[in-house]
């Protein structure tokens, strides 16, 4: 996807399987190719103080967009996954039933004529 889509740049939430499997592809793929892995968090925690280490190890960029800044947890997530979709030219789902989260996000790329792949079985 890099090579022929001209892809730099791979966002991830962090949060969940699908995200951890989805980063340490993106790892593998720093070996061979220039691209950075961003991860994208949806509000502020004392976690990135506690844990800046890690995330400087295994994060190229780690953002909080504006946007989200004061949003109730809850709600940041569904913004956060929006805000992905809106900065993202392709959008990378797994999603396996009809409800949740990740589906509604999938769905709003879809209206948002995002080229999207869905990598679920």
């Amino acid at each position: 996807m890099t090579e022929e889509y001209g892809v730099t740049e791979f966002m991830t939430g962090g949060m969940g399987d699908f995200d951890t499997r989805f980063s340490e592809v993106v790892r593998k793929i720093k070996k061979k190719y220039d691209v950075k892995l961003v991860l994208v968090k949806p509000y502020d925690s004392d976690e990135l103080g506690k844990n800046g280490a890690y995330y400087r190890a295994m994060f190229d960029f780690v953002v909080l967009p504006t946007e989200l800044v004061g949003c109730h947890p809850k709600g940041a997530v569904i913004k956060r996954n929006k805000w992905m979709v809106d900065e993202s030219d392709y959008v990378i789902v797994n999603v396996c039933r009809k409800y949740g989260g990740a589906y509604r996000t999938m769905q709003y790329a879809l209206k948002q004529g995002k080229l999207l792949r869905n990598i679920a079985p």
